[in-house]
Order: C-alpha cells, then sequence, then structure tokens
C-alpha cells in the first residue's frame, strides 16, 4: 500500500507511550500512526484520541516492533517508560512484571500503511529492530530519529547506507529550552511546550544545525556524557 512514495502528511509515532508526541503533530496538521507494545498505554490512546481514531487521523497499532513477528515477552517496568522488550541494566532497580505481547516487522507496517515523511523511534533499546528494515524500502521517510543506545552505530550504518546524509545529536533534557520557530518549519504552528515525555520537535525545527556523517562521529565523540539521554536525527538526501 503506497510503498513506493513517500505521505508527506503521515508521521509514524513509534514507541508513542500516552500519546503527547501524537498530539503534537495531530496539532501540527499530520496524519499518524501511533504504535505501542504496552497495553495500559494503548488503551490511554485509544480513549484520548477516540474522535482521531473515528476519523482515520490517527490509527493505534497495540503490538509492538521487533526482529521477527509472533508472540514475545513484554517487560513492564513500575517507571513505565522504562519498559521494554529488553530486559537491561535499568531493571536493576524497581520492580517489573513479564506478559507476552504481539510482535510484528516494521516492514510488515510499510506494507500496511505506506512510506511516512518522519518516522520517530523510542522503543527501548530495541530501535535497531526497525532502523534494520530500511533496506527492505525503495522509498524512504525523509526524516528519522531514535534513541541513542547500545546499538546505535549499527543503525547508523544503515542510514548512511540507505542514503541518509545529514545528522543531529542532540541532548533531550534541553529540548524544551528550543522555541519552536514561527513561521513554522514542518506543517502547522504550534503553541506547545515540549516535555521530558516527548521526542519533540523534528525535521527541520530540530535544533542546531545538520552535519555529515564524519563530524557526527567527532561530534558525538567530543560532546556525549555519561548519563544524559540523547536522540539521533537524520535526513534523507532525496
Amino acid at each position: 500500500m503506497h510503498c513506493n512514495s513517500r505521505q508527506d502528511d503521515l508521521i509514524y509515532d513509534i514507541g508513542a507511550h500516552k500519546g503527547d508526541d501524537a498530539a503534537f503533530y495531530l496539532a501540527k496538521g499530520f496524519r499518524v500512526i501511533s504504535v505501542e507494545a504496552h497495553p495500559t498505554h494503548a488503551s490511554v490512546i485509544r480513549k484520548r484520541f477516540s474522535s482521531e481514531i473515528e476519523d482515520g487521523r490517527l490509527v493505534l497499532v497495540n503490538k509492538g516492533l521487533h526482529t521477527k513477528a509472533g508472540v514475545v515477552d513484554f517487560y513492564v517496568h513500575q517507571h513505565d517508560v522504562w519498559s521494554s522488550f529488553v530486559r537491561n541494566d535499568e531493571f536493576t532497580s524497581g520492580t517489573y512484571r513479564t506478559i507476552p505481547v504481539e510482535v510484528i516487522r516494521f516492514k510488515d507496517l510499510i506494507d500496511d500503511f505506506g512510506i511516512p515523511y518522519y518516522l520517530k523511534i523510542d522503543i527501548e533499546r530495541l530501535d535497531f529492530a526497525v532502523v534494520a528494515d530500511l533496506p527492505h524500502l525503495k522509498v524512504f521517510p525523509r526524516y528519522i530519529s531514535f534513541e541513542h543506545h547500545n546499538r546505535s552505530q549499527e543503525c547508523l550504518d544503515i542510514l548512511v547506507e540507505t542514503g541518509y546524509d545529514s545528522f543531529k545529536f542532540i541532548e533531550q533534557t534541553g529540548k524544551n529550552l528550543h522555541p519552536l520557530p514561527n513561521p513554522p518549519l514542518e506543517g502547522q504552528y504550534v503553541d506547545c511546550k515540549i516535555t521530558n515525555l516527548m521526542t519533540g520537535a523534528f525535521g527541520e525545527e530540530t535544533m542546531g544545525g545538520w552535519m555529515s556523517f564524519d563530524a557526527l562521529l567527532e561530534f558525538v565523540e567530543e560532546t556525549e556524557k555519561p548519563g544524559c539521554w540523547y536522540d539521533f536525527h537524520a535526513r534523507h538526501r532525496d
């Protein structure tokens, strides 16, 4: 379905949490595919955006994305933003429980809904599972963001291989200090406070200048601080 062209009014919100980013994208005039594995969060999204779901502006996919389709263990942490398919060092504190969750491949999502303008990925240490499917595409999202994690270099290598040539490395705790431009550079202007539960600005509205891949690697080495939270953003060359 529409896999040979990009839909420039469509955003994929992968790891939608409770829908704060989705609300921002909708307000900017985009259609949204919200992908959320956590059943409680999906229920919140379903109620919060009932009218947008009814009119087709938002589609909720209450499944996870993984390297293969099936049913796998999902670790529901008491600190809900840490819930993940990957049991990692954050699970050494606090309590969590395990539930079965249906998972699909990213390429299957593309088959159903097409190529988005912006692909936001934030699925707690499993962002690679999405990025790894990019080589299957013939057309690519104009912009991609993903959370910095232990497989970031592999993700970046795939992005370069598939035609992404401009990058940013953004420290996320300071993103709320970056005002959204007016006139807007993406969609409609929204008077919105970006919170720490949001990925926030995307595309040309992200802070800082775009850099080459080599410059990015040097910048990461020079600026990355232990314990900080970073996102990579990438822009395709087309």
